[in-house]
């Protein structure tokens, strides 16, 4: 009886070593167009208005630029002006001129960039709404004024709609924030890995405390590196970040399937604060923000983040309470199941962000 105890117990680890191998490998294999991060930013098209003109910059899909006898410029006005519809509170705009930006911009590309400039409004505006017919990799706008700016996504129908005030683009920017959690499978897995670290036991008063206080220290952490990289003060390559933030992933996947202390814990999420901080700002850099409008998008983008991450670790609470009370005995298998296919995508994360090209 008490030898077939250890060999029982030998068994019992060898299934579960070789199902979290299986499942980490499963997961690997599931994820590998999603080894960078952000990958899921696209260079967003970008509306300009200055002097009672809107002008636009766009890639598009170049199979819808078919070629005529009338020149270059034709083949891009022809179909900007019937896929492309401006209105400026209420009135519909003429697509004046639409060129290929460059000489590289052939037709005969997968994609081009084009320009499109409309005739002038009148007066101020305090509404733009823009209906997109073209095929482009972006699924965002952002638009630029001489006093602010605001970034928005196409809706069901490929439209998209800006209202001229600072809560309008404070509000653009609070819900990238959140969406760039929600879609940054990145920094999503390392907020599951804390709520899974920091609930191993039970979920009470006690471990509830602790993780606000280790999502505050991660937020103090990408805070200040997000604030002093977006200003310029401090800048890291994201062929640097990007391997590090995967390699963060990785570690406290580890730490939460050991018995870490948790001083251990804050002081590992601040640290790594530091280094996704540094992913955030590369993320609302590539949105093209002006130096003279950064403090709103800035503050509105690190408010959406947080209040993404909390309800992150919040429903990684109730996702283990629930598996807590349903599964018996085998949480502690579950969990670690969790853990283990997470460090292993971030394994492989790693690895596949320090290969070149």
């Amino acid at each position: 009886m008490n030898a077939s105890a250890p060999k029982g117990r030998r068994r019992r680890r060898s299934r579960l070593a070789l199902s979290s191998f299986l499942l980490a490998l499963a997961a690997v294999f599931a994820t590998p167009s999603l080894s960078w991060g952000h990958a899921f930013l696209t260079e967003p098209i970008t509306l300009s208005v200055r002097n009672q003109v809107v002008t636009g910059t766009a890639m598009v899909d170049s199979s819808q630029l078919n070629r005529s006898g009338e020149g270059k410029d034709r083949v891009v006005l022809t179909p900007a002006q019937k896929l492309i519809g401006i209105r400026v509170n209420g009135d519909e705009l003429e697509i004046a001129a639409a060129w290929t930006s460059s000489a590289s911009g052939s037709v005969d590309a997968q994609t081009v960039s084009i320009v499109f400039v409309t005739k002038p409004f009148v007066g101020e505006y305090n509404r733009i709404d823009m209906r997109w017919g073209f095929s482009s990799p972006s699924e965002q706008v952002l638009l630029l004024t001489s006093n602010t700016s605001m970034l928005a996504n196409f809706d069901a129908n490929d439209s998209v709609s800006f209202n001229n005030s600072f809560w309008g683009s404070a509000g653009s920017y609070f819900n990238q924030g959140v969406k760039h959690i929600v879609f940054g499978l990145d920094h999503l897995l390392f907020l599951i890995v804390l709520g899974l670290g920091l609930f191993k036991f039970a979920l009470n008063r006690k471990s509830a405390v602790r993780a606000i206080g280790l999502v505050s220290a991660f937020t103090l952490g990408h805070a200040l590196s997000f604030t002093l990289a977006y200003l310029g003060l401090i800048s890291l390559s994201a062929s640097v970040v990007e391997p590090v933030i995967a390699l963060s992933i990785f570690a406290a996947a580890l730490g939460a399937l050991t018995k870490w202390q948790w001083e251990k814990y804050w002081v590992l999420a601040t640290l790594v604060g530091l280094v996704h901080g540094l992913g955030f700002a590369s993320s609302l850099a590539q949105m093209g923000i002006a130096t003279s409008q950064h403090t709103a998008a800035i503050v509105s983008f690190n408010l959406g983040i947080d209040l993404a991450q909390i309800c992150v670790v919040a429903l990684t609470a109730v996702g283990l309470w629930v598996v807590r009370r349903y599964s018996g005995r085998h949480h502690e298998i579950i969990r670690r199941f969790a853990l283990i296919a997470i460090a292993g995508v971030a394994l492989f994360w790693t690895v596949t962000r320090l290969i070149p090209g």
